[in-house]
């Protein structure tokens, strides 16, 4: 019976101490316990200048990396699989705990038996690995899609166990989400964007290190994103060295005020469901688009493979509903975006897969320029577009590619 009885008091404090301390859902909970767990001690190395990651289906279109994530002691590990994000700088993981008010925290016959356990026996330094350290950077304020939430900067150490020529495992900055995050994100994120913008206002934006950045004393130029292939390729090197005809300049929108170096292409016009008739040209410069007579506003797609389908801002939405003869934005079934590329007589486009089920367009309210009225409209692509190709980022000669995979 005292046997029995003290089983039962392990179990709920061991249970409870987890799921508090490590933010742990149930469901992680019980993978987490069926996963083996040993001893490690991480190295770096490399023996080459790409690093082959191998990535898994996600949710929506999306592919994952596999990750692993060490306890503080380093004696524990558990795996965690992250969306890779071209449309994020950071590493985040999820956060499926609410915090209880005060008003909340009153005992019940449930919890009782538990909260004596804990006291009694004391089991949390010996049971429950503490995944996340302290950092130097404060909470901060975050907005996916629509959503806004907070974002607690931690210190973790995470290696990528399936990365080919690569022996990694170092203590990076992450974020860990709150609930209103966890559930808009779908997942743990591992963010692709490399750069910051230095200059940003301190009021708007708070500086963190991007998890490529982190990758010392590596230095990551570009990527390739193989989807078709589930192939993610991180490369020390150059891997668009010159323009070419396939190649699409990459625009800066950090001096508009976007607080990192999101990977837009400036669109020279899109056709809504193969109708000539339904075509939006943009304006052709990026900035002082409003001195010139006939300047008309520019838009620029940003690639974002942690979207599924596609968002526009509220100002491009509001113009598109307004047009008459068309389909309201929210009845599109195909888009087609067109680009210069660097051939003086020819085009580069991007299209969203023919009957794509995670295709859908919806309007979205972005907080990246200083001023609105003077800023580009944007076109964010997700994986109904990106999800059917081969797609190419050098952050240093600012070129980028995307082709389709037959």
């Amino acid at each position: 019976m005292l046997i029995g009885l003290y089983l039962t008091c392990l179990l709920a404090c061991v249970k409870q101490q987890i799921k508090h301390d490590l933010h742990l859902t149930r469901h992680q909970f019980w993978n987490l316990a069926a996963s083996s767990w040993f001893v490690s001690s991480p190295a770096f190395g490399i023996d080459h200048e790409d690093i082959r990651i191998p990535l898994e289906a996600g949710g929506g279109g999306t592919l994952a990396i596999r990750l692993r994530l060490y306890s503080q002691t380093k004696n524990k590990f558990q795996i965690v699989r992250a969306i890779v994000d071209t449309g994020s700088p950071y590493l985040v993981f999820t956060n499926d705990n609410t915090r209880v008010s005060s008003s909340q925290a009153f005992i019940t016959s449930q919890n009782m038996l538990s909260i004596w356990s804990a006291l009694l026996f004391q089991f949390e330094s010996e049971t429950a690995p503490r995944w996340f350290g302290k950092s130097q950077y404060r909470p901060t304020e975050e907005v996916y899609g629509t959503i806004k939430g907070y974002v607690d900067w931690k210190s973790a150490y995470v290696d990528i166990p399936r990365a080919q020529n690569l022996q990694f495992s170092s203590r990076l900055i992450v974020g860990l989400l709150d609930y209103n995050l966890t559930e808009e994100s779908g997942g743990p994120l591992f963010g692709l964007i490399r750069y910051i913008n230095p200059s940003a206002s301190p009021i708007k934006y708070q500086p963190r290190p991007t998890v490529l950045g982190q990758f010392l004393p590596l230095n990551i130029r570009s990527f390739c994103l193989d989807a078709p292939n589930r192939m993610l390729t991180l490369s020390t090197r150059n891997l668009i060295q010159s323009a070419t005809k396939n190649t699409i300049n990459l625009v800066d929108l950090r001096p508009l005020g976007d607080f990192v170096d999101h990977y837009a292409v400036l669109v020279h016009s899109f056709v809504v469901d193969r109708n000539p008739d339904w075509t939006y040209r943009g304006g052709t410069k990026l900035v002082s688009w409003q001195q010139d007579q006939h300047g008309k506003r520019p838009v620029v797609a940003v690639f974002d493979t942690g979207l599924t389908g596609c968002v526009i801002t509220r100002a491009l939405w509001d113009e598109l509903q307004s047009q008459s003869s068309w389909p309201s934005p929210s009845e599109y079934k195909y888009i087609q975006l067109r680009f210069k590329n660097n051939s003086a007589d020819e085009e580069s486009f991007i299209e969203s897969g023919k009957d794509s089920v995670s295709f859908y367009v919806a309007p979205i309210d972005l907080d990246w320029f200083d001023n609105d009225e003077n800023s580009p409209h944007v076109v964010v692509l997700g994986q109904a577009f990106l999800g059917r190709g081969v797609l190419i980022i050098d952050t240093v000669t600012r070129y980028a590619t995307f082709s389709i995979k037959s």
